[in-house]
């Protein structure tokens, strides 16, 4: 919630601009800390996922959950995605149990692999509000980070993600 962080920069520097708030949120909120190669996290269908066994593709994580209005906004959105883009790996997680999720999905289908109980990679990526998009590059660089609601989300999405398969497309490796 970007709300939340503008007033909270604008509360512990009062007499910085009104934008710098912005760059704060970039250095901050990328990754505070590695992900760890061991961590494990079990999918809606049962299959465990260890990091460190994830192909070399972009990957596109979404953080999310089901009572989140602006989630439940987004869904059908990005599940436009996974269709355009069949090279990279979409992976939603939420600290919800799996059968919170289950009864949702019944509901809204999701064309993302689920990850509930995915507290881990939560702090991880120092997700503090939701929704969270990030695009890791191949080498599992986090390359781009959106916080909340988005206009033109897919749009921008895809944009993104073009970049990067033009990028690595340029430079193999």
């Amino acid at each position: 919630r970007q709300m939340c962080i503008r007033d909270r920069w604008r509360r512990v520097h009062p007499r910085a601009s009104a934008e710098g708030w912005k760059g704060e949120v970039k250095k901050r909120w990328i990754t505070r800390y590695p992900v760890p190669e061991d961590l494990t996290v079990i999918s809606l269908d049962g299959k465990r996922l260890r990091w460190k066994d994830l192909p070399k593709k972009v990957l596109v994580l979404n953080f999310w959950a089901t009572w989140c209005p602006p989630c439940k906004t987004e869904i059908p959105l990005l599940n436009e995605l996974p269709p355009k883009f069949p090279d990279v790996l979409f992976l939603a997680f939420t600290k919800e149990k799996p059968q919170t999720v289950q009864r949702f999905l019944q509901k809204m289908p999701f064309a993302y692999q689920i990850f509930p109980d995915a507290s881990a990679l939560f702090n991880s990526f120092s997700v503090a509000s939701i929704p969270v998009h990030i695009i890791l590059d191949k080498n599992r660089v986090v390359r781009y980070r959106l916080v909340g609601a988005q206009e033109n989300l897919v749009q921008t999405l895809s944009e993104r993600i073009r970049s990067l398969l033009a990028d690595e497309t340029r430079s193999p490796g």
